[in-house]
C-alpha cells in the first residue's frame, strides 16, 4: 500500500514492511518504518537502489539470481557494508492453482532451482559483499489446498539442513 496514512498505522503497529523499489523504501521509511524490518525483494533492484537500501540499514535482500548476489556483493563491499541476503529458491512444488500466478515449478521465472540452490549458497557465503540470512520461497498465490505448502516446506527444511551442514549459519 503506498498511502502515507496506512503505511504509518503498520509503522506504530511495529509491522515489518516487503518493498520492491527505491520509492517504495522512501515511503516506508517517511511513515516511520523500521528499516531493519524491510525485506527488500523482487527482479531488477538497482545499483542505486541497493545502495539506498544499504544505507537505509534494512533487515533482508530477497536475492533472485546468482547474478543480482554478484552485483549486490560489489555494491556492498564498496561502502564497506555487509549485505544480509535470502535467496529465493524455486522448490519445483506444483501449487495447482492458475498457470499465470504459479511461482513455484521448476520452469517459473523466479528465484533458483532448488537442485542449484545449495551451491550458490555456498558462492554467497564465500562472497565478502554478503552475509547469509535466511531462506525466501513462494509457490503461488489463491493456492486452496494445503498439500503444495507442505511439500514447499519440507523441501526448504532439507534445504535448510544442508546449507547448515555446509558450514552456513542461517
Amino acid at each position: 500500500n503506498s498511502s502515507l496514512g496506512v503505511l504509518q498505522v503498520f509503522a506504530q503497529a511495529g509491522c515489518g514492511f516487503d518493498i520492491v523499489s527505491g520509492g517504495e523504501l522512501e515511503r516506508v521509511l517517511a511513515a516511520g518504518g523500521d528499516a531493519q524490518k524491510i525485506i527488500f525483494s523482487g527482479v531488477g533492484k538497482t545499483r542505486t537502489e541497493m545502495r539506498q537500501a544499504l544505507t537505509a540499514g534494512i533487515g533482508c535482500f530477497n536475492v533472485e539470481s546468482e547474478a543480482e548476489l554478484e552485483v549486490l556483493s560489489s555494491v556492498a563491499s564498496t561502502m564497506n557494508l555487509r549485505a544480509p541476503v535470502s535467496i529465493r529458491v524455486n522448490p519445483n512444488v506444483d501449487p495447482k492453482t492458475h498457470p499465470y500466478i504459479s511461482t513455484g515449478l521448476k520452469g517459473n521465472k523466479f528465484g533458483v532451482a532448488h537442485e542449484d540452490a545449495l551451491r550458490i549458497y555456498q558462492h554467497a557465503a564465500s562472497l565478502k559483499g554478503l552475509q547469509v540470512v535466511g531462506i525466501d520461497c513462494h509457490i503461488g498465490s489463491q493456492i486452496t489446498d494445503t498439500a503444495p505448502y507442505l511439500d514447499a516446506m519440507d523441501r526448504v527444511l532439507d534445504l535448510v539442513t544442508a546449507i547448515e551442514a555446509a558450514g552456513i549459519p542461517l
